[in-house]
């Protein structure tokens, strides 16, 4: 999955994610970074003000299904 914008933030992945971390999404722009861990969502870290982390953390709510079902094709069930 490559990036992909929604709400003005990338969400997505690296392609040499470490095989000993469970599903996670990537967050960046806005001056800012984050790490989400997808089941459940949590996050891991974040470089955003807490309204902005509020933002992310609901939009991958909404995007989990889409996220997971992404990173099981390039991951697999790890």
């Amino acid at each position: 999955m490559p990036f992909i914008r929604i709400r003005g933030y990338l969400f997505g992945f690296y392609v040499s994610e470490p095989a000993n971390e469970p599903p996670h999404i990537h967050v960046k722009g806005r001056g800012g970074r984050a790490k989400l861990w997808l089941d459940p969502v949590e996050v891991e870290e974040s470089r955003y003000s807490r309204g902005e982390t509020g933002e992310i953390v609901r939009i991958v709510h909404e995007q989990q299904t889409r996220f997971m079902e992404a990173w099981r094709e390039r991951f697999g069930d790890r």
